[in-house]
């Protein structure tokens, strides 16, 4: 990520992946994830991550999604809907410039929210220690 832009205790990375109904402008990562994905020293196809994941029986994207989704806009964090969407990429394709920068900027303010939630949960997993 070397456009990654370090803002309040998270990253924020371009990626403009459009695919189907998804438009992910942005990646929104916590500090520890950005910092492994900078770890990582290779790049992995699809099909060879499908096959880890089949033989590990991770839990699948989708879920991870769905839980993350619940997440933003619980009661708890409150995140509006539409910023939680922006954040996962499902933003309609006919977004105007002016709400697209909104977004943007909402997103920036309301992904902290998340991004200390999942830091403690981290910490709860004890996959984290700081």
């Amino acid at each position: 990520f070397p456009e990654a832009e370090h803002l309040e205790g998270f990253y924020r990375c371009p990626v403009g992946l459009f695919r189907g109904s998804k438009q992910a402008y942005y990646c929104y990562l916590t500090e520890y994830t950005y910092q492994l994905i900078k770890k990582l020293n290779e790049k992995v196809s699809e099909i060879r991550l499908k096959r880890r994941h089949q033989l590990h029986k991770y839990t699948r994207a989708k879920y991870l999604r769905k839980f993350a989704n619940d997440m933003m806009t619980s009661e708890r964090l409150n995140i509006p809907e539409s910023v939680a969407d922006f954040i996962q990429g499902r933003v309609p394709k006919s977004i105007g410039a002016k709400h697209y920068m909104q977004l943007k900027r909402k997103a920036d303010q309301f992904y902290p929210r998340y991004a200390e939630y999942v830091i403690e949960l981290r910490r709860t997993a004890e996959i984290i220690t700081v």
